[in-house]
Parts: structure tokens; C-alpha cells; sequence
């Protein structure tokens, strides 16, 4: 009788709250109630309690339920958008590189060939979007090739 009494008290203390729960405190009434509810379970308690409690314990459970599946909605958005960020940046990176490998293979076979004899070698360098004077700027990302 003692257990089921303390199964009642942990339920009416943890009420569902209508605007939501707050992160901490909220959080961790409803650990205990669900450690509270695991031992009832465990124990053979959880048929002594009323329809009302059961209810109201599955109206609670399954508030904690949908908030704690929006909270990881919301947790797995950011890091897609991070990744999106982070493979966007590296894309960029990759394409200078590719920039730098094309001009030094460009530059080495020019040396071969010789076909800059004033000793002209080719330079990567970025321009940036606010710099108007040369046209084939398009973004402040994007490498541009340029012979010296």
C-alpha cells in the first residue's frame, strides 16, 4: 500500500504542464517519476493504480515523449545545417586546391615547353567580390588564375 501511495505522490507531483516543461527541473521530476514508475513495473505494483493515475501518467509520458523527439528534431537540424556549412566551405577549399594543382601542372610544363621565354610563371590568388576592376571576378570564394 506504501509503494502504491508513493506512485500517487510522484504522479500528482509531476503534472503534465500545459505551456511545457521547464529544462531542468521538470527533467529531472520526470526522471524520477520514471524511475519511480521502472521499480512499480518491475515490482508488480503498476495494477493498483487507478484509471485516472494510469491516464494521467500516459498523458505525461507521452508530453515528455513529443518534446523530447522535437528537442532531438531540433538538435539534428543544426547539425545538418552545420555539415551543410562545413561541406560547403570544404567544396570551396577543394576547388582552390584543384586551382593550385592545375596551375603549378600548367606552370611546370610551360617551364618545359618554354613557352613564357620573359620567365612569366602562373599565380593563384583570390579577388574579392568588391574589387570591380577585373570582370571575371563572380564571388570572394573563387580562386582565379592569373599569369605574371
Amino acid at each position: 500500500m506504501d509503494e502504491e501511495n508513493a506512485v500517487r505522490r510522484s504522479i500528482q507531483e509531476v503534472q503534465p504542464n500545459q505551456t511545457g516543461f521547464s529544462e531542468s527541473s521538470d527533467f529531472s521530476k520526470g526522471s524520477n517519476l520514471l524511475h519511480t514508475i521502472q521499480r512499480q513495473l518491475e515490482e508488480g505494483n503498476i495494477d493498483k493504480l487507478s484509471i485516472e493515475e494510469l491516464i494521467q501518467l500516459e498523458q505525461w509520458l507521452d508530453d515528455a515523449l513529443r518534446k523530447t523527439r522535437a528537442r532531438k528534431t531540433e538538435i539534428m537540424l543544426e547539425a545538418a545545417k552545420s555539415f551543410h556549412k562545413q561541406e560547403k566551405q570544404l567544396r570551396v577549399e577543394n576547388e582552390a586546391l584543384q586551382m593550385k594543382i592545375d596551375a603549378a601542372a600548367l606552370n611546370e610544363k610551360c617551364q618545359e615547353d618554354q613557352c613564357h621565354p620573359t620567365g612569366a610563371s602562373l599565380e593563384l590568388q583570390f579577388i574579392p567580390e568588391a574589387d570591380q576592376r577585373d570582370s571575371r571576378a563572380t564571388s570572394p570564394e573563387k580562386p582565379m588564375l592569373i599569369f605574371l
